[in-house]
């Protein structure tokens, strides 16, 4: 048992004072942590997979600012620096987790009790040599910044992009993208769209699986609705499936990658490079820009907090400003 042996770190038995203080690999750390991890925030066991790579080799006490400052350095390659601050917390909670002791595991309640005052011992030692969780170091660069690479596209852009979208050498590109900008649904969430999941009579489609866990009903369009319709299928096969498959009995149930799709749509329509997801923020800023409340935006694109749609509090200046108009005129 692997969390037995950390645990101890001693020479004999939990009661030991003889202490070594050969602590787990970070490898090892992490391999525990996701055998047993059940938690929603599916990108954490991806961030956990790139340290692992990169410094899983090295015992946590080996492991210092330096190392995470060159690994953080080169994800800030092609990656915001919200998203890079994220992989800095997965691996902030792995040490957590391994100085909180949740990693020791033992069917006989006293034999666990030795081992948490075990590592509580060793840990208190290892203190005073300067072991610490590095990731919160003074020395280690901070990605705390808000993500400046959202992008909003003009009503001309919109047009010119699902113009080109009908072109694609993929006939369901200008349905997915219709989806994304009056819908404001995240990549993932169109792609694992099934048809039990749409109500042609309610102008719905109920998503289960969700960023936030939680599931929730997309009021869609009638241009929606029509586009739907030149494919729908009965049954619950996906709306956007893989066109082939290399599964030797030929039924894999997998999502299409628009990837390539999606490049050309770019090219055509001269809009320049942008993210998928910027289409969500699109959608956001379009229904802002229209008068609609911060509040019903943010329950439309399914935010956990209105901290989160709080980004697109400045493109309702102009509706604020007529608010104050109407309800402040006669004063003064």
């Amino acid at each position: 048992n692997l969390a037995v042996a950390w645990a101890r770190s001693v020479e004999g038995s939990p009661s030991s004072s003889t202490i070594s203080f050969e602590l787990p690999t970070l490898g090892e750390v992490i391999d525990r942590f996701l055998g047993s991890y059940s938690g929603k925030n599916h990108s954490i066991p991806g961030h956990l997979k790139v340290w692992k790579r990169e410094l899983g080799r090295y015992r946590l006490n080996e492991i210092d600012p330096f190392m995470i400052n060159r690994v953080t350095a080169v994800l800030a390659i092609k990656r915001v620096p919200k998203t890079v601050g994220h992989y800095m917390s997965s691996l902030s909670g792995i040490f957590n987790y391994f100085i909180s002791g949740k990693h020791i595991e033992s069917d006989d309640q006293e034999d666990l009790k030795l081992l948490i005052e075990a590592h509580q011992d060793m840990l208190m030692r290892l203190r005073k040599t300067g072991f610490a969780n590095p990731v919160i170091d003074p020395m280690t660069t901070k990605y705390t910044q808000s993500n400046k690479r959202e992008v909003f596209l003009t009503d001309d852009q919109q047009k010119r992009l699902l113009i080109a979208c009908k072109a694609s050498h993929w006939p369901k590109l200008y349905l997915m993208v219709l989806i994304a900008l009056t819908t404001g649904a995240r990549k993932g969430e169109i792609l694992n769209m099934r048809w039990t999941d749409v109500s042609f009579t309610e102008r719905t489609i109920h998503l289960e699986k969700t960023k936030n866990g939680k599931p929730r009903k997309l009021p869609i369009t009638m241009a929606v609705i029509e586009e739907l319709t030149c494919f729908r299928e009965v049954g619950e096969s996906l709306i956007f499936p893989a066109t082939f498959t290399r599964d030797q009995d030929g039924a894999v149930d997998r999502p299409f990658d628009p990837k390539k799709a999606w490049i050309g749509a770019l090219e055509r329509s001269g809009i320049g490079h942008i993210r998928f997801h910027d289409l969500r923020h699109t959608c956001a800023s379009t229904l802002v820009r229209n008068g609609r409340t911060l509040i019903e935006v943010g329950r439309l694109l399914g935010h956990s907090s209105t901290q989160m749609t709080e980004r697109y509090s400045h493109l309702a200046v102009k509706d604020t400003q007529m608010m104050v108009d109407e309800v402040m005129s006669d004063l003064g």
